[in-house]
C-alpha cells in the first residue's frame, strides 16, 4: 500500500511531520504546554480519565502547529499497558480561527461595555435584548429595567416613523444595521 499515492503529497507530508511526536511523548509540545499535556497523560494511565487534548506540537520542521489528540492504553492480558492507541490531528487552521474569533469578541465587548454612546441591541420584534452601561446611565435606568423594554419607547414620537422606516430596510437587507438619536 502506497500511502503517499492514497493520501496525497500533502496529507503524507503532515503525517510524516507529525508522526514523531507520537515517539517522542510529551516532550515536543510548546514549553507552556507540556505539563498540562503530561498531566492529562498521567491522569489517563492512573485514573483511566480519557485522554483528549489540542495542544501546539513541535513539527519536524520545527514549527508549532495546533494538534488533537486522543488516545486510550490497550492492556495486556494481564492487565497492565502494553501501548497506547490514539489520534493525532492536525487542527492548527480551525484553532487559529477560534482564537482569532476570541479575540474579535473581546475586543467587540470591550467597546461595547465602555464607549462613551448608549448602545442597545434590539431581536426582530424591536425588544432590547443587550443594552450597554452608557445607555443606562444617560436614562437614569439600570441596564435591568432596560433590557426587555420595547426600543420604541425610548424613541422620540416624532421620530417613530422614521424608525419604523428603517427597520424595515434592516429587515429587507437593505440596512446592516441603524442609528436613532
Amino acid at each position: 500500500l502506497d500511502l503517499k499515492k492514497k493520501l496525497g503529497e500533502k496529507t503524507f507530508h503532515k503525517l510524516q511531520s507529525f508522526s514523531h511526536l507520537a515517539n517522542k511523548g510529551t516532550g515536543s509540545g510548546h514549553p507552556n504546554d507540556q505539563e498540562r499535556v503530561s498531566k492529562a497523560l498521567q491522569e489517563h494511565i492512573h485514573s483511566n480519565k480519557p485522554y483528549d487534548i489540542e495542544y501546539l506540537g513541535l513539527t519536524k520542521d520545527n514549527e508549532y502547529r495546533w494538534i488533537h489528540a486522543s488516545g486510550k492504553l490497550v492492556p495486556q492480558e494481564a492487565g497492565q499497558p502494553q501501548y497506547m492507541a490514539g489520534v493525532m490531528t492536525d487542527i492548527h487552521t480551525s484553532k487559529i480561527a477560534e482564537l482569532e474569533h476570541q479575540v474579535m469578541i473581546e475586543n467587540y465587548r470591550t467597546i461595547f461595555d465602555h464607549v462613551a454612546v448608549g448602545i442597545a441591541k434590539t431581536n426582530e420584534k424591536g425588544t432590547i435584548i443587550e443594552a450597554n452601561n452608557t445607555l443606562a446611565d444617560l436614562l437614569h435606568m439600570d441596564l435591568a429595567q432596560l433590557n426587555k423594554l420595547p426600543i420604541n419607547s425610548l424613541i422620540h414620537a416624532d421620530d417613530l416613523e422614521i424608525d419604523k422606516h428603517q427597520l424595515a430596510q434592516l429587515r429587507e437587507g437593505k440596512l446592516h444595521h441603524y442609528t436613532v438619536e
